[in-house]
């Protein structure tokens, strides 16, 4: 199956700040994708589509010979020069992505070994979020054996007033790591495993998703959707970020990690997977990953 992004590109020639509309939609069924990522790759900011495939992608500071970039799970990622966009809509196909899974094999067995990676207790006073510019964040699991099954997900996350708790809908991303980089890799879901809630503990049940992980070291990563819904405003009296300053849902909570090897991975608009900075540095997310084997 491919799927045809229509983008109707609508430069402000008028204002030095360009904007950039369009719709997502699929070509087998013509229907929006929701949530996409269109992305300018020097600006290093982006937007997600809304639930009805449409994105308006403001830039505020331009970079010359900039690039368009479109993602979503399960196809290519394409990269566009904005210098050789014409002024009219276009037609972008992108291909689906071609993800050789192992195959899983489910035991018969009746008594399976379970086992808590990165168990917590509570969710502490230190929250991750992003400030529009950050994609995904990915924590470092590995597990005692090859071929696990990852069966349930638990999330620490910041919600705010108890009684007016933040909404949000975000996306989980497991990955396997790359033998080259150390970091994230191939995706071993391609499927969508989407979330939407208000609760600080979330639990998920994925055994329905029959995730394998191949090797012993993965990653498993919250996706950020940059859309109204998952918008908080706060307000800072002093410093650099003085005034009211936006925020996207979810806070994930982290605490200090056990090890000395960088356990956080984060990936920005520039499409690549970078360890996180040293303020992070061998911190911890709240993530708990059950698996069995």
């Amino acid at each position: 199956m491919k799927t045809i992004i229509y983008l109707l590109l609508l430069p402000l020639f008028a204002s030095a700040q360009p904007t950039y509309k369009g719709m997502v939609i699929s070509e087998k069924d013509h229907k929006p994708i929701p949530f996409a990522t269109v992305g300018l790759v020097k600006e290093n900011t982006g937007i997600n589509a809304d639930e009805n495939g449409y994105f308006e992608l403001n830039s505020t500071h331009p970079q010359p010979n900039d690039s368009l970039i479109i993602s979503t799970i399960g196809y290519v990622t394409q990269k566009l020069s904005l210098n050789k966009l014409p002024d009219t809509g276009i037609q972008i196909t992108l291909t689906e992505k071609a993800i050789a899974l192992s195959p899983v094999f489910i035991s018969t067995q009746k008594n399976w070994t379970k086992e808590t990676l990165n168990d917590y207790r509570d969710c502490g006073n230190s929250f991750y979020t992003s400030s529009g510019y950050l994609r995904q964040l990915a924590q470092h699991f590995s597990s005692p054996q090859e071929g696990a099954i990852l069966t349930r997900l638990r999330i620490c996350r910041s919600t705010g007033p108890l009684f007016k708790p933040a909404r949000t809908i975000f996306r989980i991303r497991v990955y396997d790591m790359d033998s080259l980089t150390g970091g994230p890799g191939q995706d071993l879901s391609p499927a969508i495993i989407e979330v939407k809630s208000r609760n600080s503990s979330i639990s998920l049940n994925l055994e329905d998703y029959k995730i394998q992980i191949p090797h012993r070291d993965y990653f498993i990563a919250i996706e950020w959707l940059k859309i109204p819904y998952n918008e908080r405003e706060s307000f800072t009296a002093t410093g650099p970020h003085k005034g009211i300053n936006i925020t996207y849902e979810p806070a994930i909570g982290w605490k200090e990690g056990k090890h000395s090897i960088p356990e956080l991975w984060e990936m920005t608009y520039q499409d690549k997977w970078h360890r996180v900075s040293n303020f992070l540095r061998n911190k911890t997310a709240l993530i708990s990953a059950i698996i069995k084997y």
